[in-house]
C-alpha cells in the first residue's frame, strides 16, 4: 500500500471537515519499472542505460530522459512468460489507490505528463483555489510558489525517493523539498500538519525537516562534506566525455585521464578520480564517461585542466567526435 495508516485516517479527516489534502511524490507515470517475475527481464530504453517508466492511463512504457516510448504488452519479450509486474511507485498509481479508498473524493492530479496539457495547471490550480479539489498528487512542480489556504494537510509519500540518489547533495535535495512542501500546509487560519512516510525515519534531513531545523541540518550537512572534502570545503570541476562509439569514448577518456595526472607541476593539491563509465552510462544512444578534479585551489585546477585539454587536442585528431563538457562545481553528478 501506498499509505500508512495514519495518513489514511488524515486524509479521511480532511474531506469530513471539508478541507484539502496535498499528496507529493517526485515520481510520475505508474511505477518505475517492469519486470517478468519468471525470467527477471525489465523493460529498458534502447538508447540509454535506464528502466522504462511504465505509464498506465496511457498504457505505455517512457524513457523520462530521451523520450522513447514503446506499447505495454502482456508478454515478456524474453522469455514469452505472462507474469510481468510493475514495481516502485508512481504519481498514477497514487492516483489510483486514493480513488479506490476515497471513491467519492474529487481528486486532481498534477506532474509534467499534465502540465503538457493545454489549460491543465490554470484549471487544476483554479479548482483548488475555489474547493473544488479534496486531494491532490504532485510532484515538485506543486512544492513552492503556491498558496491555498484550504490545504491542511500534506502527505509526503516518500521522502527516500531523494535520499537514496548517488549525489552527495542528496540530503540537501531532500531536505529542501520536504520544507518546501511542507509549507504548503495550514497557511490559512487552520493549522496544517505535515506526515511524511519514509524508511530512514532517523536520517538528519527528516529530522531537521521536521523540526524546521536549519542550523541544526546545516552543522550536521557541513560535517560530512568536510569530512568528504565535499565542496564547499573544496572546488569540483566535473568532466563528461561522450560520443556514439563505446570504444572510442572510453578510450578517449583514459587519454585525458593520463595527460592530467602527467601534469605534476599542478598535482599539488589536486584529487583526480576517474576516468569511470558514467552512472547514467548511455543516454540518446551516446555513451558517457566521467572524470573528477577536486581541490581548494580552483586556479590550480583551471590550470591543471586547461593544460591537460590542450595537450590533448593537440595529441591526436582520432577523438575529434568525443564531445568533451566540463562543468565546474557541477549540480549534477549523474
Amino acid at each position: 500500500p501506498a499509505f500508512s495508516g495514519r495518513l489514511r485516517e488524515a486524509m479521511a479527516e480532511r474531506i469530513i471537515r471539508e478541507e484539502q489534502t496535498l499528496l507529493f511524490l517526485n515520481r510520475r507515470g505508474f511505477s518505475s519499472f517492469v519486470q517478468c517475475l519468471d525470467c527477471g527481464f525489465v523493460f529498458g530504453c534502447p538508447n540509454c542505460n535506464l528502466s522504462l517508466t511504465y505509464h498506465r492511463v496511457e498504457r505505455r512504457l517512457k524513457c523520462h530522459h530521451c523520450d522513447e516510448q514503446m506499447e505495454m504488452t502482456d508478454i515478456c519479450p524474453q522469455c514469452r512468460g505472462c507474469r510481468l509486474r510493475p514495481f516502485g511507485l508512481g504519481t498514477q498509481q497514487v492516483e489510483e489507490e486514493v480513488r479506490r479508498i476515497f471513491p467519492s473524493a474529487r481528486i486532481a492530479r498534477l506532474d509534467r505528463d499534465i502540465a503538457r496539457r493545454v489549460a491543465a495547471v490554470p484549471q487544476i490550480l483554479r479548482g483548488l483555489r475555489e474547493g473544488e479539489i479534496d486531494i491532490l498528487i504532485g510532484t515538485q512542480m506543486v512544492t513552492k510558489g503556491h498558496d491555498f489556504p484550504r490545504i491542511t494537510l500534506v502527505g509526503v509519500v516518500s521522502a527516500d525517493a531523494s535520499m537514496n540518489i548517488p549525489d552527495f547533495r542528496a540530503g540537501e535535495n531532500t531536505f529542501q523539498l520536504l520544507t518546501q512542501v511542507a509549507g504548503r500546509a495550514g497557511r490559512g487560519d487552520v493549522p496544517g500538519e505535515v506526515i511524511i512516510q519514509t524508511y530512514n525515519p532517523t536520517h538528519y534531513a527528516v529530522l531537521s525537516a521536521q523540526g524546521h531545523d536549519y542550523d541544526g541540518f546545516y552543522a550536521q550537512e557541513i560535517a560530512f562534506r568536510r569530512r568528504l572534502h565535499y565542496p564547499p570545503w573544496e572546488r569540483v570541476i566535473g568532466i563528461c566525455l561522450e560520443s556514439v562509439n563505446e570504444a572510442k569514448t572510453e578510450e578517449a577518456a583514459v587519454r585525458l585521464g593520463k595527460l592530467l595526472r602527467a601534469s605534476s607541476s599542478f598535482l599539488r593539491g589536486v584529487r583526480i578520480l576517474g576516468p569511470s563509465r558514467a552512472i547514467l552510462s548511455r543516454l540518446r544512444n551516446r555513451y558517457r564517461w566521467r572524470l573528477w578534479l577536486y581541490g581548494a585551489d580552483s586556479g590550480r585546477l583551471h590550470s591543471l585542466l586547461g593544460e591537460a585539454l590542450e595537450r590533448y587536442h593537440g595529441s591526436s585528431s582520432s577523438f575529434k567526435n568525443v564531445k568533451i563538457q566540463v562543468d565546474v562545481d557541477p549540480l549534477d553528478l549523474l
